[in-house]
């Protein structure tokens, strides 16, 4: 039976990094947030959720529409909304109720280098469990408005290098409308796979580097304040 095209989870392989193109915090987005998450029952499963335009309650609370009360074997939340700094508790009450998912609220003015490391700092805390661990990162758009594009693209590529090396799947959101096409080009090559929702269903590509090779092929360091030079090869991640 050939895959559903309204779903995601069957057709991108653990492991791998995927941009996910869809207009922001809708059905489809939702739906292919929560099916990537949960390849892995979650009670065997690790899972990073990194916000940076919505709460950390409303992140919890989507999981519960699509899952249940069912909450993964080790659960955190990184809130890098602007902002979130000063108002800590601000949208988090849910979370901070519950033992089960950990909160990590970044400063006011965190950075790309902040962001980055948080997220590496967490996914080292976990390496060693044996467990499956799924991140989501929702979204990029906020990082593009906030941040040039070239500390965005360190960032992602850092991240997205530092996932591969620790067996992590990743996928990152993105709403496109409004995005020019040398944005879209520069984040394309960065992952594994690109899902875009094109009303009917997803379509799914492999995308090519700049160069026309595989863009999953071996890739330089990226230059920048992102992740990728922030705490460089994922051996020093035990050391954060």
């Amino acid at each position: 039976m050939p895959d559903d095209p309204r779903r995601l989870d069957g057709r991108i392989d653990d492991g791998d990094s995927v941009l996910v193109l869809a207009g922001s915090r809708s059905d489809p987005d939702d739906r292919a947030c929560t099916e990537l998450l949960t390849r892995h029952p979650p009670a065997e499963a690790n899972v990073l959720s990194v916000s940076l335009d919505s709460s950390p309650d409303d992140r919890l609370a989507l999981w519960r529409r699509a899952v249940g009360e069912s909450l993964p074997r080790r659960a955190a939340v990184v809130d890098a909304r602007a902002g979130a700094g000063d108002h800590p508790r601000e949208g988090s009450s849910a979370v901070a109720a519950t033992d089960a998912v950990a909160l990590d609220v970044l400063p006011a003015g965190a950075d790309t280098t902040a962001i980055g490391l948080a997220v590496a700092k967490r996914l080292g805390e976990w390496s060693a469990t044996g467990d499956p661990t799924h991140l989501c990162l929702h979204s990029v758009g906020p990082l593009l408005d906030s941040f040039p594009t070239p500390a965005v693209v360190s960032l992602l590529d850092g991240l997205n290098r530092l996932g591969s090396a620790m067996d992590v799947s990743a996928h990152h959101h993105l709403d496109p409308a409004g995005r020019d096409d040398a944005t879209m080009s520069s984040l394309r090559p960065l992952y594994d796979a690109v899902a875009t929702y094109e009303g009917d269903g997803w379509r799914v590509e492999e995308p090519a580097a700049a160069d026309g090779t595989d863009a999953r092929s071996p890739r330089p360091a990226a230059a920048g304040p992102g992740v990728a030079t922030a705490v460089g090869p994922p051996a020093r991640v035990a050391d954060l």
